[in-house]
């Protein structure tokens, strides 16, 4: 296909991506006496971190870099964008591994404070071995980092938190948070995380909570949880520094002190417990969850410590949990359509497939809620006469390939999808968008996408 006829469906459909004005890079064989050019690369992060101004890119080739990336710790500074169109962006080099592991036991192997904002971290593995925490976003007052995106990496090996903190209105993306000895993600203490979304992430392995929302003074606001996967969290003992007691057992998920907090479309399956939502949590949204075969219990709506008030809890699938499934004794809690004493007939819950069979009695059974318009697939919802209840939606005869947008059909919308997706601005759904079979999303889908749509071989 002709670059004009590429163009003109870009144009058509107004995508609006990121413009970098200047790429910079850093490799181990580099040095910082050089410009870190592609040809020339700096040796460390920290130098080539000096080089940025708002709309500019680092790129770190492979390898391991034994640096603390922490605000003005040793020299290192982030460099700030100005907003999402011009953010600064710091991202391994395509197809190769960029592994941060300090040598010394630094506080955290990477923070973000001082009003640090319009951040991107990109395909790195966070090795926090020799930290006290992976990541850590500031949300203290006049220290606030804000508008931080963590994306597509790996978050591994904290001694106590994944990630810790929030900042406000950031994004969590698509990352592998695991193997961390307490939390995945800490959003709380004197930690406010307000309006930021986690999406799209894989949280498992850790030894307390997966998620944790809590803030001794509230503040812990309009977050949005969805899309998630959850598994074998809460497998052992910790001690909780901040609020100083013992949780042998945490649930995957704890909401509380906050206000406006969403929870949907996630996958919560074999940790020691299910969701938690008390503490003085109002007006929480659990919506189209599939929480399946926890140790103890599966959801608790309670009345605990303040407890929970004006939980809206909708199209859960709630089955399979050892001690309860969906239990409720807070205050002004609405209950629909939730399944909780029926098989829901999973494809393959031995496989972690938690698909929906034909005559699944989830199928159109649920409540229509414009909240949530995909499920966590991307696939449209309804896909029948109505909703279907749990984290996935029912599809007959399968996917169309390149379908993103689950509508049905190819059009420009998925087009600007993909790219969204290449670039790292909209969550990644492989099973749709990975059209030549090699695992990855690459500028090939994308084009093999756009000869698809308009009929050229």
């Amino acid at each position: 296909m002709r670059l004009s006829m590429v163009l003109l469906i870009l144009s058509l459909h107004a995508v609006s991506l990121p413009v970098w004005a200047a790429t910079y890079y850093v490799a181990t064989d580099g040095s910082d006496a050089n410009p870190c050019t592609q040809s020339n690369p700096c040796r460390t992060i920290a130098r080539g971190s000096s080089m940025l101004s708002a709309g500019d890119t680092l790129y770190i080739r492979g390898g391991t870099y034994t640096e603390s990336l922490d605000h003005g710790w040793q020299g290192f500074y982030w460099r700030n964008g100005t907003s999402w169109g011009s953010m600064t962006r710091y991202a391994n080099y395509p197809n190769e591994t960029v592994v941060i592991r300090p040598s010394d036991l630094d506080a955290y192997t990477m923070r973000f404070e001082n009003t640090t904002q319009y951040v991107e971290v990109n395909g790195l593995v966070i090795d926090a071995v020799n930290a006290y925490s992976g990541i850590k976003v500031d949300a203290y007052s006049g220290l606030e980092a804000k508008d931080i995106r963590i994306a597509n990496s790996e978050i591994k090996n904290s001694p106590m938190h994944g990630i810790l903190g929030g900042g406000s209105s950031c994004e969590f993306l698509n990352n592998d948070i695991h193997d961390n000895a307490q939390y995945g993600f800490y959003s709380g203490a004197s930690y406010d995380g307000s309006g930021s979304l986690y999406a799209g992430n894989r949280i498992h392995d850790n030894g307390g909570y997966a998620m944790h929302m809590f803030n001794e003074g509230g503040g812990v606001d309009n977050n949005v949880i969805r899309n998630n996967v959850m598994y074998k969290n809460g497998s052992g003992y910790f001690f909780d520094i901040f609020n100083k007691r013992d949780w042998r057992t945490p649930p995957a998920v704890i909401i509380s002190k906050g206000r406006n907090n969403s929870v949907y479309n996630n996958l919560i399956y074999n940790n020691h417990a299910g969701m938690f939502v008390t503490y003085g949590a109002v007006d929480s949204q659990i919506f189209n969850n599939t929480i399946y075969g926890n140790e103890t219990y599966g959801l608790d709506i309670n009345a605990a410590y303040s407890g929970s008030l004006n939980a809206q809890v909708i199209n859960n699938i709630v089955y399979g949990n050892g001690a309860s499934q969906l239990t409720n004794d807070a205050s002004n809690t609405t209950l629909q359509n939730n399944l909780t004493d029926q098989d829901p007939r999973f494809v393959n819950p031995a496989a972690s497939d938690f698909h929906l069979q034909p005559g699944s009695p989830a199928i159109d059974a649920g409540a229509s809620l414009t909240e949530i318009p995909t499920d966590v697939d991307g696939i449209s919802r309804p896909q029948g006469s109505a909703y279907d209840i749990g984290a996935y939606e029912y599809r007959s005869g399968g996917a169309l390939r390149g379908d993103l947008d689950g509508n049905g059909k190819l059009d420009l919308t998925d087009v600007r999808w993909s790219i969204e997706m290449l670039v790292g601005t909209r969550q990644l759904n492989l099973a749709t968008a990975d059209l030549d079979g090699n695992g990855a999303l690459t500028l090939a889908d994308v084009q093999a996408l756009i000869r698809l749509l308009v009929g050229v071989p």
